[in-house]
């Protein structure tokens, strides 16, 4: 998307400032690019994109690790304020910058600087370097004439960054999978929270669930959160290009609730009702407990403070414990939580 806008605006004659990540928002899946400000007019003389090098800072480099299998790595520079230099980058992809790495960090500059040369217009350099050195002007200039001739830099070829990022293979196979009867699904929505317009669905494997529910019934918004970082990315990919209201998300329930802005996750993912579907009990004699302690981190995401559960394999016994602490079943292995206000596991 980045790269979309930074040609369009090529074409009517705008250059970039900038395009660092938090220019960035989601609406559900689709990116929008929310800072007009990164806009100024061409120079005369500019060949270069000039935010190419905080562009392959904040996207390129963090993409590329992720696609080895870097994940915790690549989210790691992902956090505000934080991103991954070239030197960093290039240590970690090429074993020559690793044993020369004086060398490398010269090469990187160079490079870094050409890419910055293409940016600048001929009333900058005649403006800036003239005052404080007449030789590396000319010398910059001829760079430049050079340079500009040839469009030998990736800041001058939008096109061959995009096919760049384009085979970076991030293509999953996932395969839309139906394991809740829709009709009654629906059903148990209604019964348990009629007016709701939003689910917040918790470790839900069926994507035709999504669509269906969007399709045939008063849902107009679906919340998809996923503990495992595989199946978000899967799921996201699939429904980036559905323009469909599902937001896709991977976090981990049992962990500590991370702040952004002073909004918990818990409140930017929250929903009218929370559904967990085909959810096993935890093994061992804690499993019990383990399971209470996630509804009731489950039932965090609900603004009416209601969760539908969707047992499998559940014993008689576990049953009636479950029911001792709030959770009622509704119908077949569909349980309840409702309102309980002083926590289910207390």
């Amino acid at each position: 998307m980045v790269l979309d806008i930074a040609q369009i605006a090529w074409e009517y004659g705008y250059n970039m400032v900038d395009c660092h990540k938090l220019n960035v928002l989601f609406r559900n899946n689709r990116p929008i690019y929310v800072d007009l400000g990164s806009f100024v007019p061409k120079g005369s003389g500019e060949t270069g994109w000039r935010p190419y090098n905080s562009f392959m800072r904040s996207y390129y480099y963090i993409l590329d690790m992720w696609k080895d299998g870097a994940s915790q790595l690549a989210k790691r520079m992902m956090a505000p304020g934080v991103e991954l230099n070239s030197m960093d980058y290039f240590l970690y992809k090429k074993r020559f910058y690793r044993l020369f790495p004086t060398i490398a960090k010269n090469l990187i500059y160079l490079y870094e600087g050409i890419n910055m040369l293409a940016c600048f217009s001929e009333e900058q350099i005649s403006g800036y370097f003239e005052r404080h050195n007449k030789t590396l002007s000319g010398i910059c200039r001829f760079i430049q004439k050079v340079v500009r001739k040839i469009k030998i830099l990736p800041s001058q070829n939008l096109d061959r960054i995009e096919c760049r990022v384009k085979r970076m293979n991030l293509f999953v196979d996932f395969k839309k999978k139906c394991g809740i009867g829709h009709d009654a699904l629906i059903g148990s929505l209604v019964q348990c929270c009629p007016n709701a317009s939003s689910v917040t669905f918790i470790d839900c494997e069926d994507a035709l669930l999504y669509e269906y529910l969007l399709g045939h019934s008063t849902i107009d918004k679906i919340v998809s959160i996923h503990q495992s970082e595989k199946w978000s990315i899967k799921e996201y990919l699939y429904f980036k290009t559905k323009h469909l209201n599902v937001c896709c998300t991977q976090f981990p329930l049992l962990n500590n609730s991370i702040v952004l802005k002073g909004r918990y996750p818990e409140s930017r993912l929250s929903s009218d009702l929370v559904v967990v579907p085909n959810y096993s009990i935890p093994k061992g004699s804690f499993g019990i407990h383990n399971a209470l302690v996630f509804f009731e981190k489950c039932q965090l995401f609900s603004t009416s403070a209601v969760v539908l559960i969707q047992l499998v394999s559940c014993s008689e016994e576990q049953k009636k414990e479950l029911e001792l602490h709030s959770v009622f079943c509704i119908e077949g292995n569909l349980y309840m939580i409702k309102d309980n206000s002083h926590g289910i596991s207390a």
